[in-house]
């Protein structure tokens, strides 16, 4: 379903305007230790607690014990369990039945690794693996070296709950190969940026909260890397179930889904504003997605890109995609790709039509959009029918739906577009729909609309209103058009010419709306 985004802004940040006095001091020597790990494994839970030095542990689960693991300290690291003063290179902790926690501390570079067995079968949680991702570490899940196999080397049985309790540093988790059949929360609230990888990996949202993945991302540069076939969700999911939720601070964020992905639920993005020479990135490329996507990006440029790729597939709980834009540049491209249930984009969702950045809309060859929308959308902002609705702003707004010979774009309902002020143009070419409606938003505004249509078939109905200023409308190479009676082309005030080729059908649409036939 089609709907205005109210988007909750968040409270700006202001710095005191007192400037600060630079005071200079002498260092002091500072006195590097032993890297040191203690190995708890009291109440059935094993703890692995570092001395903030940068230590590097590794974790495997015992050959024929799910409830033993082994522990060795790597690149200097050394090992002491529950507290003794002994220290050891290796360890192995039985009769672990509850969580496996791990804070390695407030140390950049810190390094943890969960790997599979000796034998190769997988590692295995008896319950949940709750990790304190702190001051820039390194967490790995599966291991990260070996990118040609693609069996599971590590099985989560509860949660994946990844915090950041402290500083704001780059902090870097990669997921391989790793199933994990409660829920994933990733919390890197405490600021900095983040990078998390996602590689073969099946996270199915089994827990309390349910949900595939959660992540949350305060102000920072942020990216999120789905690949590999990776799973998200168990395959018959509930209505409505959000499978994929993503909060970004401010920042430029990285998204992409791409591998042959594949979301059992729908999947939210939202992002901040972005800071200067930033920008919001959201891909799917080889993904699909069974249910709805989401995307609301803050102030800033954005760009979204869905290539070779499914959103929305399921015939029953399906649902749009729906990209929700404020103030800044906004770039959408589609091609080789289906969205079933409809495709909405507000380029200016935060100020309705005010911005003056412009926006692009590309839909390339083989696209499909809507064969479901006459179930999906409803009002506001558009209308049962529509499969594809666009909002621009007071901006240059581009609509460019160009298919080949061959490929043509096809457009199961109707288009319709409101691109408000500024210099607006449309080209639809080898394409097909249901019917067309453009509309400039406020009419009598500053307008200057370009409209072409070529070797295109509209079947139903053509409700086309240009704006106030100088506009072109042209119909070319052999376009069939629904009957005069369905077709209303208005030109509006202002210098207005029209063009259609002679092999267009039918042979008449509205010329006498325009000032200047071309």
């Amino acid at each position: 379903m089609f709907g205005r985004r109210n988007r909750k802004k968040r409270a700006s940040r202001s710095i005191g305007s007192h400037p600060k006095r630079l005071r200079v001091e002498g260092l002091e020597p500072r006195l590097v230790l032993t890297p040191i790990v203690d190995v708890s494994d009291v109440g059935g839970v094993l703890a692995l607690t570092g001395n903030n030095e940068p230590c590097e542990v590794e974790v495997r689960t015992a050959v024929n014990n799910n409830n033993s693991f082994t522990i060795a300290g790597l690149n200097g690291t050394l090992l002491t369990l529950n507290g003794s003063a002994s220290t050891m290179l290796e360890t192995t902790v039985h009769n672990i039945t509850g969580n496996i926690e791990v804070n390695l501390g407030e140390f950049s570079g810190n390094t943890f690794h969960f790997v599979e067995r000796d034998n190769g079968q997988a590692s295995r949680t008896p319950a949940d693996l709750v990790i304190d991702n702190d001051a820039g570490n390194i967490n790995n899940l599966g291991d990260v070296t070996d990118l040609e196999d693609d069996t599971i080397d590590l099985i989560i049985t509860g949660d994946l709950l990844v915090t950041e309790t402290s500083g704001e540093y780059f902090n870097t988790l990669n997921i391989y190969r790793t199933a994990v059949y409660g829920d994933t929360i990733v919390d890197n609230g405490a600021g900095g940026g983040s990078k998390t990888t996602i590689d073969s990996s099946e996270l199915d949202g089994g827990g309390a909260t349910p949900v595939a993945l959660w992540m949350i991302n305060e102000d920072g540069n942020d990216i999120l890397q789905v690949q590999g076939a990776s799973r998200f969700g168990m395959g018959n999911f509930p209505p409505d179930f959000l499978a994929v939720d993503i909060d970004n601070g401010d920042g430029g964020s990285r998204t992409t889904f791409t591998g042959a992905s594949q979301v059992y639920g729908s999947v939210e993005i939202d992002n901040g504003d972005t800071v200067p020479l930033a920008m919001d990135i959201s891909t799917f490329n080889n993904a699909e997605v069974l249910g709805s996507v989401t995307i609301s990006n803050g102030d800033g440029d954005t760009q979204t890109s869905v290539q070779n790729s499914r959103l929305g597939t399921h015939s029953t709980e399906g649902g749009p995609l729906e990209i929700y834009n404020d103030e800044g540049r906004d770039i959408f491209s589609m091609s080789d790709s289906e969205i079933l249930w409809g495709l909405l984009i507000q380029n200016d969702a935060a100020a309705g039509g005010t911005s003056t950045s412009g926006s692009e809309t590309h839909i390339l060859a083989g696209s499909f959009i809507g064969e479901l929308s006459d179930i999906a959308l409803s009002i506001p902002p558009a209308v049962l029918g529509d499969a594809m609705y666009i909002e621009g702003d007071d901006g240059d707004d581009l609509v460019n739906i160009s298919g080949n010979p061959g490929t043509r774009n096809e457009i199961f309902g109707e288009l319709r577009m409101v691109l408000y002020d500024a210099r607006n143009e449309v080209n639809i070419t080898h394409a097909r729909m249901d019917s067309l409606h453009y509309d400039p938003g406020d009419v009598g505004g500053a307008h200057q609309d370009i409209m072409l249509i070529s070797a295109t078939a509209i079947a139903n109905e053509i409700d086309v209103r240009l704006g106030g200023l100088n506009d072109t409308f042209r119909v070319i190479n052999g376009s069939t058009l629904p009957m005069l009676s369905a077709i209303n082309v208005d030109g509006g005030d202002g210098w207005d010419r029209f063009h259609r080729d002679t092999d267009v059908t039918p042979s008449s649409l509205g010329e006498d709306n325009f000032e200047e036939l071309i």
